[in-house]
């Protein structure tokens, strides 16, 4: 459980991470996972600035599940799903039998309330432990007809950095020097 800022804190920001146990990281790996079928693992971003060889040094590998049994199951019952299996139990803490089939509503339903209960833990005001792994809902809601809107501000803890959940469309100049 959080407890007092520790004794070498002195910046205001770490006293705050040392009690609430928020703080910002940056990740720079991608993972996706396609229908129990196709993996890719890496730094690499799926586009061509990335996956050309030329320009940015990035890494990344795929896997493809060829040959599975088919079962009662509309998916691939392998390797690729096993993986699959795993990071959900190291991400949600646990293991669920729903898991098994993550196309269903049951399934989607239990992932949605877990990450929602771990950001309500993550962001609120009495900073409690996450009750399932480590896996949170981004702060923002998708509307019906794809409208996008902030659940809160900022991201917790961030106030004074600036971080906003949803940032804004960057000058034209700005998206040709990054694709």
């Amino acid at each position: 459980e959080p407890g007092p800022p520790l004794p070498g804190a002195s910046l205001p920001s770490q006293q705050r991470s040392c009690t609430t146990r928020r703080h910002m990281i940056y990740v720079h790996s991608k993972l996706m996972i396609v229908d129990d079928a196709y993996l890719i693992v890496g730094s690499a971003n799926i586009n061509q600035r990335s996956l050309a060889g030329n320009r940015d040094t990035e890494i990344c590998i795929g896997a493809v599940q060829e040959g599975f049994e088919s079962s009662e199951r509309s998916l691939p019952d392998g390797e690729v799903s096993g993986f699959r299996l795993s990071v959900w139990a190291e991400h949600f803490g646990r293991f669920d039998e729903k898991f098994l089939a993550p196309e269903s509503l049951q399934c989607m339903d239990l992932v949605g309330q877990m990450a929602e209960e771990n950001w309500d833990a993550y962001a609120g005001s009495s900073q409690r432990s996450l009750p399932h792994g480590q896996l949170m809902q981004y702060p923002y809601t998708v509307d019906d007809h794809g409208g996008v809107a902030p659940r809160v501000t900022f991201i917790p803890d961030s106030e004074h950095e600036q971080a906003f959940v949803i940032g804004a469309k960057p000058e034209a100049s700005l998206q040709l020097l990054t694709t």
